[in-house]
């Protein structure tokens, strides 16, 4: 196999749109699936300086338009995951006129999330919470660019995290498992953020409203059923009950002495 920079020509040019016929995209996607193990695996560094920056986004919009290659989305994720401690990159994640790659993550992830379970589903959910939560946490302006970038991404990422989080939740009831509720409570801390920087924010999850009640709902009981105390994580859910439900538990937890 070549290594990661005898390839880089090639790989530049795999920032054009991949061609509708189905031999020469399983071609490509061989070709990609071994650029992108190569370079999440070895010369990351050495590699990312020789790649023409902006053609990164291009080629990872083609990676995760392969939704049908589960391995294929996982090593753009994790390539993703590496990406995000650039500030060039980042910035370069929401291009409306040229392509957006947080929109294709979201719309990739989507489909996963909706067919898989049980481990494959847990490192999914590890590591879009990792890609947002650096983006958010790294980088200045991070959470505009994820809420208000202006493009269909600051939606999508609301229902892509709904979704990811009830996934989880339901997980976790099945097993107990408290590195599971460690990230699905990263997620309710993304969604408290993003509820109050999106004025739209009950809009942008009315698609995914069935999950986003069954999760807020379902999460107020895990915590209150706990040992410990998530005052602050019941508090972040009562923030995020928009919905017309009686919310009288959120309202004894406020009461009870600390």
């Amino acid at each position: 196999m070549k290594s990661i920079l005898e390839m880089i020509p090639d790989i530049n040019h795999l920032s054009s749109p991949l061609p509708k016929i189905n031999s020469f995209k399983a071609n490509i996607k061989k070709i990609l699936k071994s650029y992108f193990i190569d370079l999440w695996n070895t010369e990351f560094g050495k590699a990312f300086r020789c790649l023409q920056p902006e053609n990164i986004g291009k080629v990872l919009i083609n990676a995760l338009d392969c939704r049908t290659d589960k391995q294929m989305v996982l090593c753009a994720l994790h390539l993703i995951s590496t990406l995000v401690q650039y500030n060039k990159v980042v910035s370069s994640l929401c291009i409306c006129t040229e392509g957006c790659v947080l929109l294709n993550m979201y719309q990739a992830c989507t489909d996963l999330i909706e067919t898989e379970t049980g481990e494959s589903m847990l490192v999914i959910g590890k590591l879009v919470l990792e890609i947002l939560l650096s983006i958010q946490n790294v980088h200045k302006g991070g959470i505009v660019l994820l809420c208000e970038a202006g493009c269909n991404c600051s939606i999508k990422v609301v229902q892509t995290v709904v979704l990811l989080v009830h996934k989880l939740l339901n997980i976790y009831e099945n097993s107990q498992n408290q590195s599971i509720l460690d990230d699905i409570i990263k997620g309710l801390q993304l969604l408290h953020i993003m509820s109050q920087k999106q004025n739209n924010f009950a809009e942008n999850h009315f698609h995914v409203e069935h999950q986003y009640v069954q999760f807020v709902c379902g999460l107020l009981k895990v915590l209150k059923d706990l040992p410990g105390n998530y005052e602050s994580e019941i508090m972040a859910i009562g923030d995020l009950w928009d919905f017309n439900q009686d919310d009288s538990e959120i309202q004894e937890s406020d009461e009870e002495p600390g």
